[in-house]
C-alpha cells in the first residue's frame, strides 16, 4: 500500500516536471532574439526547468542529486546573467548602442530636462553615511 501510494507520488512529480520543461521550451522558442536583454527573459524560462529538474529528480529517488541540482542552478545561471551584463555578447551590444542613439535622439527633442546633483556624506565615527539628491532647475 505504502509502495503503491510512493510510486504515483514518483509519478506524478515526472509528470508535473515534464509538464514545465514543456511549457518553458515554448515560451523560449516564442521569445523574439531582436529583442534588447532577452537573455534575462530566457533565463527567467530556464528558473522553471530548474525546479522541474529537481522534482524530475525527486521522483527518481534522488534526493541528494536534487539537493545539489537546488544549490548550483541559481548560482549557474547568476553567473550567466553576468556574462551578458559584462558584453560577453556582441550581438546585443550592437542592439543596445542601437536603442541608446535612438533614445538620445528622442530625449534632445525634449528640452525638459531634470538635472539631479548628489551628495555623500560619511560619519566614521557614528558609522553610517547619508547621501542627499538635489534637484536643479535651470529655468
Amino acid at each position: 500500500m505504502i509502495n503503491t501510494i510512493f510510486e504515483i507520488l514518483q509519478s506524478l512529480c515526472l509528470i508535473i516536471s515534464a509538464i514545465l520543461i514543456l511549457i518553458a521550451s515554448i515560451g523560449i522558442l516564442r521569445l523574439k532574439n531582436d529583442m534588447t536583454n532577452v537573455i534575462y527573459a530566457k533565463l527567467h524560462f530556464l528558473g522553471i526547468v530548474d525546479v522541474a529538474g529537481v522534482l524530475a529528480m525527486i521522483g527518481l529517488n534522488q534526493p541528494l542529486l536534487a539537493a545539489i541540482y537546488f544549490i548550483l542552478a541559481p548560482i549557474v545561471g547568476h553567473a550567466m546573467a553576468n556574462a551578458y551584463y559584462y558584453g560577453e555578447d556582441e550581438y546585443n551590444k550592437e542592439l543596445n548602442a542601437s536603442e541608446n542613439n535612438n533614445s538620445k535622439n528622442n530625449n534632445s527633442k525634449n528640452n525638459n530636462t531634470t538635472k539631479f546633483k548628489e551628495e555623500h556624506i560619511d560619519n566614521q565615527d557614528e558609522q553610517y553615511s547619508i547621501s542627499k539628491l538635489t534637484i536643479i532647475n535651470e529655468d
